[in-house]
């Protein structure tokens, strides 16, 4: 009995270490990361005034195969992301709290249900399927997430619902702010000038307001999305078994991120610069709600 309770303090401290030793390196990693990336992306927004045009003009390729796969799935895992946060928002309110229960339930099950209905929605934009595929699809993301939710311990709740917080609303604030930038300004999209670039205007000079989805280039709403996969960064602080896999995470989400970025400007959707601000209106977004619900902590 002595051993057991001596073994299981052991775990405990161990636990605890790892939590003191891995939590100051992975901020310290995303913060570099970030100041690598920011001065990447302001050499890239200062070569785009002359190379915009021609770097679209140099990969343009419609039949593509990364621009194909980017085009149906690149805003997939953002998608997911906030089906995953709506349903810890559902299963995680305080049962104590008429307030949470209520908020769980609308931003929980309603959105939940939308979400999971546009991420399996969003590929038949450009693939062939039928309508029941889509709805099976969709039911599965939804009973996914939810079980992945039910099988966390109930310990991590607190910091599962702060989590969840930040998925949800990172998500819906770079679309509101993308779209309505969208609107605004009105850059036209480089295969819709293909045969008179006279029409082509730099990244930072609005062109008034429009409807016209041909006009809506900048910035880009797939890489924005796309973006919403750095959420994964943040999973470390509920699920202590992804430690390990921190860089990885933190890789594998600017890798993906990247390849949807290329494979926009290769179908003439966006240019460099729609790219590289639609990602930063996410990671903008995603720090926001970061340091609002303390995740770092």
């Amino acid at each position: 009995m002595t051993h057991n309770l001596l073994r299981k303090k052991l775990k405990q401290n161990n636990k605890e270490k790892l939590r003191q030793v891995f939590l100051p390196n992975l901020l310290n990693m995303k913060k570099n990361t970030l100041i690598l990336c920011a001065i990447l992306s302001v050499i890239g927004l200062g070569l785009a005034i002359p190379f915009d045009l021609s770097f679209s003009q140099t990969i343009y390729d419609q039949s593509n195969f990364l621009g194909l796969f980017g085009e149906a799935f690149g805003e997939l895992p953002g998608i997911l992301v906030g089906v995953f946060g709506c349903a810890a928002l559902l299963l995680t309110y305080k049962k104590d709290s008429k307030y949470s229960k209520i908020s769980s339930f609308i931003f929980g099950s309603i959105f939940l249900i939308l979400l999971s209905i546009m991420a399996a929605f969003l590929p038949s934009h450009y693939i062939e399927m039928p309508t029941v595929v889509v709805v099976i699809v969709a039911l599965v993301y939804a009973a996914l997430a939810l079980f992945i939710v039910k099988k966390t311990p109930e310990s991590k709740y607190p910091m599962l619902r702060r989590l969840a917080w930040v998925a949800v609303l990172t998500l819906l604030t770079e679309t509101l702010i993308i779209n309505l930038v969208k609107f605004g300004w009105s850059r036209i999209r480089f295969r819709d000038l293909v045969d008179n670039t006279e029409l082509f205007t730099a990244w930072f000079i609005p062109n008034g307001f429009s409807w016209n989805t041909d006009h809506m280039s900048f910035p880009s709403g797939h890489v924005g999305n796309a973006s919403v996969i750095l959420f994964i960064t943040l999973l470390p602080s509920a699920y202590l078994k992804l430690s390990k896999y921190k860089n990885a995470l933190l890789i594998g989400s600017f890798v993906w991120i990247i390849l949807i970025a290329i494979s926009r400007i290769i179908m003439g959707a966006h240019f460099i610069s729609d790219t590289i601000v639609g990602m930063w209106v996410t990671i903008i977004s995603l720090i926001v709600y970061q340091k609002r619900f303390k995740i770092e902590q």
